[in-house]
């Protein structure tokens, strides 16, 4: 994998946050050509197996961090399916401020994987006001 995709969340203030979603890799014949398939290249799950994760959002680059998920608590990996699962608690959410931010996910090899840092995703991150109040 060597692009990062772009993916702009939008949450919500107070509300549990999910983000779900699939590492995939391209497919590659014994010669390293890409395999096509009606004009577009196949592709199968990344095995995530001794990876960990660590999601954080920002807003810039170089500001403090307003969330921090990891594979210690938020991210759940889902080995050989590619599964990428993170959950932030709405207590979580509902403790910043509503505004635009940006995000990133980075996927750790472990050393026995070759120690590589992936990111598969990246992007805009808008943090939406609640408006009821429980």
């Amino acid at each position: 994998m060597s692009s990062t995709g772009v993916h702009h969340i939008c949450a919500r203030q107070g509300e549990t946050f999910k983000l779900n979603f699939v590492v995939r890799v391209g497919d590659v014949d014994a010669d390293g050509a890409p395999i096509k398939v009606n004009g577009k290249q196949t592709s199968t799950p990344m095995d995530l197996s001794g990876y960990t994760a660590h999601m954080q959002v920002r807003r810039k680059p170089d500001s403090d961090v307003v969330f921090d998920f990891s594979t210690d608590s938020e991210i759940t990996l889902g080995g050989v399916a590619g599964t990428v699962a993170v959950v932030g608690a709405a207590a979580v959410m509902a403790a910043q401020t509503a505004t635009k931010y940006m995000w990133d996910i980075d996927l750790i090899a472990g050393v026995g994987v070759g120690g590589e840092v992936l990111t598969p995703l990246a992007g805009a991150f808008t943090l939406e006001p609640q408006v009821t109040k429980t």
